[in-house]
């Protein structure tokens, strides 16, 4: 669980290519409050277990979801995700992000 995340200088944070494919078996992930605005499709489609991701209280967009969801890629996001918690992002569409995911 990761609440409250601040990196300031978040363009100083490392790559996270070395650690993606650590997350083949993770089946669970809280990130709230903590000002994410986005998740590459690289990372979101090594999350083969993933199913409950609870992004509430972020900076997503509608544009952003879908990069991340993979949309533009033959990569499938999430494949095992059951519960998606994106209350509190900057999310306009709700129609378009259900037929997106």
């Amino acid at each position: 669980v990761i609440k409250n995340l601040a990196v300031p200088d978040f363009y100083q944070f490392s790559n996270l290519e070395n650690v993606h494919t650590l997350l083949s078996k993770v089946q669970s992930v809280t990130c709230i409050d903590s000002k994410v605005f986005v998740i590459l499709c690289y990372i979101s489609s090594n999350f083969m277990s993933l199913e409950y991701l609870d992004l509430s209280g972020n900076l997503f967009s509608d544009m952003a979801l879908s990069a991340a969801a993979c949309l533009d890629k033959s990569n499938e996001a999430w494949p095992s995700l059951q519960t998606l918690n994106l209350s509190k992002n900057s999310l306009v569409s709700l129609s378009g992000i259900g037929e997106m995911l």
